[in-house]
């Protein structure tokens, strides 16, 4: 009797370790898009530290917004995380339903030239003010195009992170090489 529950065991243990693993290899055969990896971003936990990491994060979104592969339904949430990165002033500039259009636009301007955005080249953040609380970095977007697009970004610390406050398009500039 015992030798035939001890039997039953480990084919049950056997069972559960079959399905168990089957899973795991299911979960990890089925890739992850980049709309996925880019919404797993955890703002509340895990904030990036310094303007160079914002700023870098803030133009991996905006590489796939204007990268041509977005679709319509992850224009929004995409958004929304994009806007955890702001400074409540441009928060208040720029109202969510205001940027969405103007993003939906630029996107279908974009289908239109066929101009992407393919990746950027962050610079070293240049400390403002007494406090150093303020900061810019300058991007280089790098298009599909003989052109370029040069940006200086803003930023300030809001509740001891750093915030985007703006940025405007800027004249040819070298990155320097680290």
């Amino acid at each position: 009797m015992r030798k035939m529950i001890g039997i039953m065991m480990m084919i049950c243990l056997g069972v559960l370790f079959y399905f168990h693993v089957g899973k795991k290899i299911e979960n990890q055969s089925q890739p992850i898009s980049k709309f996925e990896q880019l919404m797993e971003y955890n703002l509340d936990q895990d904030y990036p530290s310094t303007p160079e990491e914002v700023i870098s994060l803030y133009q991996k979104w905006m590489e796939y917004l204007y990268g041509g592969t977005i679709q319509k339904q992850e224009i929004e949430p995409l958004i929304i995380q994009m806007r955890k990165l702001f400074h409540h002033d441009l928060l208040e500039m720029n109202e969510k339903e205001m940027q969405m259009t103007k993003v939906e636009a630029e996107i279908e301007s974009t289908k239109e030239t066929n101009i992407k955005i393919l990746g950027a080249k962050v610079g070293k953040a240049e400390y403002l003010g007494l406090q150093q609380d303020k900061a810019k970095v300058k991007v280089i977007q790098i298009l599909n195009s003989p052109e370029q697009r040069y940006i200086e970004y803003y930023l300030m610390k809001e509740n001891e992170k750093w915030k985007i406050l703006g940025w405007k398009n800027i004249n040819k500039f070298i990155l320097p090489e680290e």
